[in-house]
């Protein structure tokens, strides 16, 4: 018996380079989708708000699927939390799994196309919203498919898994999850060739499909005549937010992901328009002089990249003092992740309209990039306050509210809220703040993170000395004065 297991162990590998793949796909897919919005046409001679409303439809069907592929993902995380081994059945269904979400890309494009119209959809063909349904409902059945074959092959779980006693509960509620929000798609299907419109609603649905789920089990068991309070309470949406911890190498692997994908967007996007060709040098006398009419956009590159560098910093300090997440820590972790995808579109506002001779495009870009900058930062924020509401489970000791380090991570998850607010605000009241101030402030911006990093140490150690200085002095007095009138026996 010992020879065959081991054997299999020899044979069969772990299966944290399936979980490593996995991540580095997803995350690649989740940020890659906001490129159909980014090659969007912005007429210079055109009002930019009016760009950007026609554009609502188009970002808000990119959060939605964002926040449905990241949902995936997690689902993902917790069913390999409860996988020791990858055999090659677990394999061949991953890759299933992430051929199809590699294919996202493509039916959110499509259907991008038509979201600006719905009258087209509903006219002539509502291909796009039942193939955009079909391919989730795929990914969520493959899923039910894997977490069937993981829970009925125990040689590849992990042991402690596998002496659980609660484990069909957990396999159920894995089921429920996954089933919930493919019966939406089945149902999005339906209501589609009726109202497109409705469709996509229904398919928006899956993002609460947690609150749904629970729902749906208490009129089953209802029904049923019998209550599995044990399962109950792993569908619970409350219980499942606060208290199941998600695997933070994961969502370090899969934060990391996206924000090298919108890194590499923005620099591909100046390979992509912004080189000059031989007809430009010839033009403007050398290469240095046809390099200098793009300045602006380099000028832009470097800003945004800061941005979201700093932000990249922002989330490893964050992420650096967390033991674990939960659930609800990971939605704001993913709803920031999903405000920096955005940035790529930004980027192409702030170098298109860099000064004042387009009127209000000029403001509206900065509004618009601060905006994004001010959500992304925000929901770190988020991330922050969630951890210190049960800080003894997440957060390390020098993070707690009386750590060493507690109020140097507040600060500096606070700089670039205040400051993208300030500046959005400053946008409204001053001509002043055109696109390239605005750059210029972003590049400066590190310098205020550096000197929070060189004045912090000398104003704790400050203060160390003022509260040393004050309990000596304090004793002093205790051994001068009678007892009686500190209120000593």
């Amino acid at each position: 018996m010992d020879s065959s297991v081991s054997s299999f162990e020899n044979r069969v590998p772990s299966s944290g380079r399936v979980a490593a793949y996995s991540d580095a796909v997803f995350s690649i897919i989740a940020t890659v989708m906001i490129l159909p919005v980014t090659h969007t046409v912005i007429p210079e001679n055109k009002d930019l708000r009016s760009t950007l409303i026609r554009l609502i439809p188009n970002i808000t069907v990119y959060i939605v699927s964002y926040l449905i592929v990241s949902g995936i993902w997690i689902s993902h995380v917790w069913l390999f939390e409860t996988i020791q081994r990858a055999d090659e059945v677990v394999l061949f269904l991953n890759l299933a799994l992430l051929m199809v979400v590699t294919f996202t890309p493509f039916v959110f494009t499509l259907l991008g196309q038509f979201s600006e119209s719905m009258e087209y959809l509903e006219k002539y063909d509502v291909l796009p919203v039942v193939l955009f349904a079909a391919t989730f409902m795929c990914l969520f059945g493959i899923q039910i498919v894997l977490i069937y074959y993981v829970f009925k092959v125990e040689r590849i779980m992990k042991v402690e898994v596998v002496q659980n006693e609660d484990k069909m509960q957990q396999r159920n509620a894995m089921l429920w999850g996954a089933g919930i929000p493919m019966i939406l798609c089945i149902l999005a299907i339906i209501c589609a060739p009726f109202s497109p419109l409705v469709g996509l609603i229904v398919l928006a649905l899956i993002v609460a499909s947690g609150a749904i789920r629970k729902w749906a089990y208490k009129i089953y068991e209802k029904y049923r005549g019998n209550r599995d309070s044990s399962m109950l309470l792993h569908i619970n949406v409350r219980h499942r937010l606060l208290k199941e911890v998600v695997n933070k190498e994961r969502v370090e692997c899969f934060s990391d992901g996206v924000f090298a994908i919108v890194a590499t967007l923005i620099i591909l996007d100046i390979c992509e328009d912004d080189i000059p060709t031989i007809d430009d040098v010839r033009k403007f006398g050398t290469v240095s002089a046809a390099l200098s009419q793009h300045s602006n956009i380099y000028v832009a590159y470097a800003a945004t990249f800061i941005a979201v560098g700093l932000l990249w910093s922002m989330h490893h300090t964050l992420l650096h003092y967390m033991m674990n997440m939960n659930r609800l820590m990971v939605f704001f972790n993913n709803l920031a992740l999903a405000c920096i995808g955005l940035s790529p579109l930004a980027f192409k506002m702030t170098t298109a309209f860099e000064d004042h001779k387009y009127g209000n495009n000029s403001m509206t870009a900065v509004q618009f990039n601060t905006a994004i900058l001010f959500l992304a930062a925000i929901f770190q924020v988020a991330v922050w306050v969630t951890a210190l509401f049960h800080q003894n489970v997440h957060v390390t000791q020098e993070a707690a509210y009386s750590g060493r380090d507690h109020a140097y991570i507040t600060i500096k998850l606070s700089i670039f809220p205040l400051l993208s607010l300030l500046i959005y605000f400053m946008s409204f009241a001053s001509e002043a703040i055109s696109v390239t101030v605005f750059n210029a402030m972003l590049l400066g911006s590190p310098a205020l993170f550096l000197l929070l990093r060189v004045l912090y140490p000398q104003c704790t150690k400050f203060c160390s000395r003022r509260r040393n200085a004050h309990q000596a002095a304090l004793s002093i007095i205790r051994q001068e004065v009678p007892p009686q009138l500190f209120g000593d026996n």
